[in-house]
């Protein structure tokens, strides 16, 4: 797995817009990942609304997010290749910048393009994860009987531009949480 908990994304979230209480999420109808439904369960478990939007394609983005727009406080962005490519996230990053609601995003990169906030496995933390595998493996371990071994540390990146443009206040002591803060390209 190469994704943070989604329990643990929402805590995160939790801390930084803590007014945020329905979620709003975009997914492809060929999307069957077990991600989605485990997001929008820990979303209610966290006792958040959830209003989830099957799209066909990218193109379909826009008026998914049109039909949501005014029932959820933040977008939760999650892999979908079929939905999320750079014009349709640019689309959702400024539609919900105008809307002054947080975008949640799975990848670092994501936050730097303008995504308020994402919760990504610790890529360091990682590698040295795989090289404790591989060092078992090394030692006689059979690959195929190591169990799949998920991220045990993550970074939280917080996009300082975008928390100013919706209009997000946060305590110095909470940005002490934060791993990585960034600003847009053209605002650096």
């Amino acid at each position: 797995k190469a994704d943070a908990p989604p329990d643990l994304v929402l805590a995160q979230l939790g801390l930084f817009a803590p007014d945020v209480a329905h979620l709003g999420i975009i997914i492809g109808t060929g999307n069957s990942s077990d991600q989605v439904g485990r997001s929008i369960q820990a979303a209610k478990d966290a006792g958040m609304s959830v209003t989830a939007r099957r799209v066909g394609s990218a193109r379909d983005v826009r008026r998914a997010f049109a039909h949501m727009r005014n029932d959820v406080d933040a977008l939760w962005v999650l892999p979908d290749r079929e939905v999320i490519d750079p014009t349709s996230f640019h689309l959702l990053r400024r539609e919900a910048e105008r809307a002054r609601m947080p975008v949640l995003a799975w990848s670092p990169m994501l936050v730097e393009a303008g995504a308020f906030i994402c919760v990504a496995p610790d890529l360091g933390r990682v590698g040295e994860q795989s090289a404790e595998l591989a060092k078992d493996i090394l030692e006689g371990t059979t690959a195929g009987t190591i169990d799949l071994v998920e991220p045990d540390a993550t970074r939280v990146v917080l996009n300082r531009d975008t928390m100013e443009t919706i209009g997000l206040v946060i305590d110095d002591e909470l940005m002490d949480f934060v791993d990585e803060v960034v600003r847009r390209p053209a605002a650096r």
